[in-house]
């Protein structure tokens, strides 16, 4: 997986930058007649120091600018989501399970309404106790990664069915 990210700076009118991560050139773009220049890379996940050279006339460089540190993280996977049983009682609790990444927050939805937020325990496993209306329910649930915070997209949606008593 990878990202971009835009890289600004000033520099001389007509010089070229060459942008570097880690002391290997990446990108390049020349400087603007109004001493400002911008370029966009693509870096993979994990973490990357880059740094700006400014080249002059006949190969004449100045020395890097000072590394600014960027990272990159991976988008946490979809976590595991298993209902009980697709048939519930309108207004009685019920447990829903699944597995994640642990220490990431999961957060269950019905439709777009969140209706629960749990801890991913040290084993990877999630559990959510919730009530929910007569109706048809459908159940997803997104992973956020502590570290970066980038949530997961929904993972497998479960079907539930909750009946009124008589």
């Amino acid at each position: 997986r990878t990202a971009y990210v835009t890289v600004t700076g000033t520099g001389v009118a007509g010089d070229t930058i060459l942008v570097e991560d880690g002391g290997c050139v990446i990108a390049s773009t020349t400087v603007s007649h109004g001493g400002t220049w911008s370029v966009s890379v693509q870096l993979g996940v994990g973490s990357h120091a880059l740094t700006a050279v400014q080249e002059v006339v006949d190969g004449v460089a100045s020395a890097p600018s000072g590394a600014v540190p960027v990272t990159v993280f991976a988008q946490p996977p979809a976590p595991a989501i298993r209902a009980p049983q697709s048939r519930v009682t309108a207004g009685l609790s019920f447990t829903v399970v699944g597995s994640g990444v642990a220490g990431d927050t999961i957060t269950l939805y019905d439709g777009s309404t969140v209706v629960g937020t749990a801890t991913v325990a040290a084993n990877g496993s999630w559990t959510i106790t919730l009530s929910l209306a007569a109706g048809r329910h459908f159940l997803v649930a997104t992973q956020t990664d502590a570290a970066s915070h980038l949530v997961s997209s929904g993972g497998n949606r479960e079907e539930v069915d909750a009946y009124a008593l008589p």
